[in-house]
């Protein structure tokens, strides 16, 4: 796997692998002590961006280290973030992702905003997605079962997030599907098949499989179950523990709930 991450990452670019604009959690330079600890204890992020306005006016990065300066009763009424903001790098998202992961070992940065060709934010990568790319999903102990992205629940059935890579997905689990520059992710694709702003239960046939969106927030997609004509490849039912009778080691078949926390294999 890592083999391949490394033949594959000088392909691929910024766009590709980063967190989309709509992902990003970030907090606004006026905010106060509370109210950035708050967000802090939310999404148990070490870094966040800070911005005036909106989003596409990043002015800096916040360290969740710098709060404890602040974070005592007498000092949360003198706290002033300009004193911990940090400055961020800004990277194109057409950039080759081996050049960024060069440039940000050589400069010793974790975080960086990437712009779009009319300089407003496109999204943010890190440190920890350019190494993903090498060596896999790195996961901490803040990472629930719910957070997987591909998850296998029998040999011929996933669900998959909209923000997983297409290309990656393709390859992996041998869907035959006709991929385009437009778009770079599974939920991308869904809304390229279907025409429309994609509704729960929605459905088309593409490549092997048949494509459901099973969660919406919106206009967003959020998950995709997948039903191929086919079994998985052997190696994708072998690292999700099962049997090629579609069970997992040591389980009984369950009763499908359509929830993702039904007993299923997990794939990195």
């Amino acid at each position: 796997q890592m083999i391949h991450g490394i033949i594959e990452i000088g392909d691929k670019t910024v766009r590709e692998i980063m967190i989309p604009r709509t992902d990003i959690v970030a907090v606004e330079r006026t905010a106060t002590l509370k109210e950035i600890v708050k967000v802090f204890k939310e999404f148990r992020h070490t870094r966040m961006p800070v911005y005036e306005e909106d989003l596409d006016h990043i002015v800096g990065l916040l360290h969740a280290k710098d709060l404890l300066l602040f974070y005592t009763l007498t000092s949360a009424q003198k706290f002033d973030i300009d004193k911990i903001l940090r400055p961020i790098k800004f990277t194109p998202e057409q950039k080759k992702v081996d050049e960024l992961l060069l440039e940000m070992r050589i400069e010793k940065v974790h975080m960086m905003i990437v712009v779009d060709e009319y300089g407003g934010t496109a999204g943010l990568v890190s440190m920890e997605d350019l190494l993903e790319e090498i060596v896999g999903e790195i996961r901490d102990e803040y990472d629930s079962a719910e957070e997987e992205q591909l998850v296998i629940l029998n040999d011929r059935e996933a669900r998959v997030d909209a923000g997983f890579p297409l290309e990656e997905l393709n390859s992996r689990l041998g869907l035959a599907i006709e991929e385009s520059g437009d778009y770079d992710s599974v939920g991308g694709y869904v809304h390229a098949m279907l025409g429309k702003i994609a509704s729960t239960g929605d459905s088309f046939k593409g490549g092997r499989a048949m494509w459901t969106v099973e969660k919406v927030k919106g206009r967003r997609i959020e998950i995709v179950r997948l039903k191929s004509d086919v079994p998985w490849p052997e190696e994708i039912l072998e690292q999700a523990g099962l049997k090629r009778s579609g069970q997992l080691d040591g389980q009984a078949e369950a009763h499908d709930t359509g929830v993702l926390e039904e007993p299923t294999g997990h794939i990195s």
